[in-house]
């Protein structure tokens, strides 16, 4: 049994699960659906870091970020930093990820648990911008600041989150 990830829409609905993609394509009334593999072995393994933004759908699968746009499903993380993020996430804590974004600066920011988290709470932040490609990382270590760390960029730079 495929484990469900989530559900996103653009001009279509797509099903998401740990091991694959699915598109959903309403047939007729009164609820008739088909549903088409549009991916399969690769999919969304962590439905907490799922994001939909100007119709593009960002995920964490098993070996790393990806997008999905129009049905099209593209490796986001570059080779290293999936690496990077893959040694130094605490994947046991995966449920405790939350995701958010900033549309005015083409931001996506990504909060998760470090191997390296004393306390076993988010500690670090994964930063994408959808319009450069590029990711940065930083730390969230002091936890009365992470909501606003999370949710604060500063304007001078759209790969830093400004700190309190």
């Amino acid at each position: 049994m495929a484990q469900f990830s989530g559900i996103v829409t653009d001009d279509s609905c797509y099903i998401l699960l740990q091991r694959g993609i699915v598109q959903m394509t309403y047939i007729g009334a009164p609820y008739v659906f088909q549903f088409t593999d549009r991916v399969t072995g690769k999919g969304c393994s962590v439905s907490q870091s799922i994001i939909t933004v100007e119709g593009k759908t960002f995920f964490l699968s098993d070996d790393g970020f990806y997008v999905l746009q129009g049905g099209q499903l593209q490796p986001i993380g570059m080779g290293k930093v999936d690496r990077w993020f893959l040694d130094n996430a605490d994947l046991n804590q995966a449920h405790l990820m939350t995701v958010a974004a900033d549309p005015r600066e083409t931001l996506v920011y990504w909060q998760y648990v470090s191997k390296s988290s004393v306390t076993g709470k988010p500690d670090m932040m994964l930063i994408f911008n959808y319009h450069t490609r590029r990711m940065d990382h930083s730390g969230c270590h002091d936890p009365l600041h992470i909501q606003f760390r999370f949710l604060a960029v500063d304007n001078r730079s759209a790969r830093r989150v400004r700190h309190p």
